[in-house]
């Protein structure tokens, strides 16, 4: 079984390169392509959201502090959006969809079952002595 990862934190401009790159990748992905609605958002849905937020911090970098407000707003609803398509793919995703995630920018990570990493005590018991 594997885990997939987006990354959407840092500055305004990679969390804009990161989204287009994941908008790109959804239209690519068979387990995402006949999705319509908001749960999880269409692919046009997070477009025209995306376009909104891109809009707003092209306004908010006048220091406008109106259109920072609605570019912060908006980027919250985006990454809500992502992390909905986000846990949809978790749940649809096969195997045969590993290399179109990759393609798109997701991180994948293997979930193994954790064995133990030691006795506990970290000592090593004393040896017992011989009879004479």
């Amino acid at each position: 079984m594997f885990k997939i990862k987006i990354d959407l934190m840092g500055r305004d401009s990679v969390f804009i390169a990161n989204s287009q790159r994941y908008i790109t990748g959804l239209e690519n992905i068979g387990a995402y392509k006949g999705v319509t609605g908001d749960s999880p958002p269409s692919i046009d849905l997070l477009k025209q959201t995306f376009d909104q937020y891109k809009q707003c911090f092209e306004r908010g970098a006048t220091g406008d502090r109106i259109q920072i407000t609605m570019r912060n707003r908006s980027r919250k609803e985006l990454k809500e959006m992502f992390q909905k398509a986000q846990n949809y793919l978790q749940a649809v995703a096969s195997e045969e969809d590993l290399p179109a995630l990759l393609q798109a920018g997701f991180a994948l990570r293997s979930e193994g079952v954790r064995g133990k990493r030691g006795t506990g005590t970290g000592t090593v018991p004393p040896a017992e002595s011989q009879g004479s």
